[in-house]
Parts: structure tokens; C-alpha cells; sequence
């Protein structure tokens, strides 16, 4: 189902034909969102540092920290190439001294603007 937002640029691109039209509206980058768990030997091995590092190379914003039984959770939002590379290191990569289990992703929500104003680790 298409957002408001593409609903409206469609709208507007299919009336005017403008290069305005068409760059500020057919080229607004989607920003897609999630909530993830990750599983494993995750805690006392740097895994939320390296993936604030791992985050933020990539323009990722969003929040991680350890929870009470052993998993890293957080949640993150980006455009879909830098949010598909974000959820293959947190599935494949993590830290040089974790060992992943198994990740569980949250529904995928495509958001209208950013939550968060970068990356940042919880206590």
C-alpha cells in the first residue's frame, strides 16, 4: 500500500511534469524502520560500541543496549541500502569477539522522517 507521501508525489508528478515536482517529491528518499533482538554471546564484547561504530559509518540512527537476559535490542532507521547493510552486519558481522545466534527483526515500517537524530547506545 502506498504511503501518503508517494500518493501525493504521484499526484503532483502526473499534473505538472516539473523539475520541481520531480526533485523534491519523486526523489524523497524512503526511510525504513525496525525494532531488532539480537541473540548470543552479545554482552561483555563491545557489540553495542561496534555497532554505534557500524551505525554511524553507514548513517544509521537509532539506539541499542544490553537487556537482562543477555541479548543487545535497539532499533533502527535508514534508507533501504544503508538499512539492508545495517541488518546483515547485526546478522553476520556484530563484534571481532561475539557469536551470533539469531537476530529476530520487527516489523519493517516505512516512516514519513528520521526519529532519531543519530545512533546512540543506552544504559
Amino acid at each position: 500500500m502506498a504511503s501518503l507521501r508517494q500518493l501525493i508525489a504521484l499526484l503532483l508528478c502526473s499534473v505538472c511534469y516539473s523539475a520541481i515536482c520531480k526533485e523534491h517529491f519523486c526523489n524523497m528518499p524512503q526511510i525504513l524502520h525496525c525494532e531488532f533482538e539480537v541473540f548470543g554471546i552479545v554482552q561483555g564484547v563491545s557489540f553495542r560500541m561496534f555497532t554505534e561504530k557500524q551505525a554511524k559509518s553507514l548513517g544509521v540512527r537509532g539506539w541499542c543496549m544490553n537487556t537482562r537476559n543477555d541479548t543487545v535490542k535497539g532499533e533502527i532507521e535508514a534508507p533501504p541500502e544503508e538499512f539492508a547493510q545495517m541488518k546483515i552486519w547485526l546478522e553476520k558481522t556484530g563484534s571481532p569477539t561475539s557469536r551470533i545466534d539469531k537476530v529476530i527483526f520487527g516489523d519493517i515500517k516505512e516512516i514519513d522522517s528520521f526519529t532519531f537524530e543519530s545512533f546512540s547506545i543506552k544504559y
